[in-house]
């Protein structure tokens, strides 16, 4: 456990969730929202929400602020209605990112949870002909090709994909089971998103969301040394006006 958690700051979301629940963490719903709220609202032009869409949300979050909290689960569902992953983007990390940090700090038994999930069930060893599927979605073979190459043995085939860079066996291990996920996955785009992907599109929206915690937490200190200093004036000045009324009562009674 110990190594797995020198990567937790790259973790993917299903990673989050599994050391969430697994130690029984409480996940803040405040500020989850709270992030995603700040998010709306610096881009909400970017995003085309206008002046009385805008204001409609503030009602909401009026209406619903008695409200009891949610559970995190309760959110998630919710969230997944509207929610989409972005070209480059697996389980909220880069694509890249994801295949890297899983590979190194997850079990095998947590990948087929994460196949799971995205609704894809992990052979404990692929077909011939899902061997064939595979190599010919990762190099984007036309169809006379990937007929050719299904008349090949298996070890011909593993040896082709290698020599193109591609690691894939029909022994899984789990770097092979993460793009077993990844190509087997729905992955599809729905263009009602097309206005929100290019807001976000070249955004590193956890370096974003630091920035905002940072100038948030920075303010914070700013107020309350501000604070700080205003208190401390106040005190010199009636311990001053103390001192000076003390005086003059002092000389009074001495004259």
């Amino acid at each position: 456990m110990k190594y797995r958690l020198k990567w937790f700051d790259e973790f993917t979301i299903f990673q989050l969730e599994r050391l969430a629940f697994g130690y029984q963490l409480e996940i803040d719903i405040d500020e989850y929202k709270k992030d995603f709220w700040d998010l709306i609202v610096r881009n909400r032009s970017e995003l085309g929400i206008n002046n009385l869409e805008f204001m409609k949300l503030q009602n909401l979050t009026l209406k619903y602020s008695d409200h009891k909290q949610e559970t995190y689960q309760e959110m998630m569902e919710h969230f997944n209605e509207i929610y989409f992953e972005a070209e480059g983007y697996f389980d909220g990390s880069k694509t890249d990112k994801a295949k890297e940090v899983l590979n190194n700090a997850t079990t095998l038994s947590e990948i087929r949870s994460l196949g799971k999930k995205y609704g894809v069930e992990i052979p404990r060893r692929i077909t011939k002909k899902q061997l064939v599927d595979i190599v010919s979605i990762k190099l984007e073979l036309p169809q006379e090709k990937e007929e050719e190459i299904s008349k090949k043995s298996i070890l011909d085939i593993e040896r082709y994909a290698k020599r193109h860079d591609v690691n894939v066996s029909i022994e899984l291990k789990k770097a092979d089971m993460i793009e077993y996920i990844l190509i087997k996955k729905p992955n599809k785009t729905e263009k009602k998103y097309a206005n929100s992907m290019k807001v976000f599109k070249g955004m590193d929206v956890e370096e974003y969301l630091y920035t905002i915690k940072f100038e948030e937490i920075a303010n914070r200190v700013k107020e309350h040394k501000s604070a700080r200093i205003k208190r401390a004036l106040i005190i010199f000045t009636l311990i001053t006006i103390i001192g000076i009324l003390g005086y003059y009562t002092l000389v009074t009674y001495i004259l």
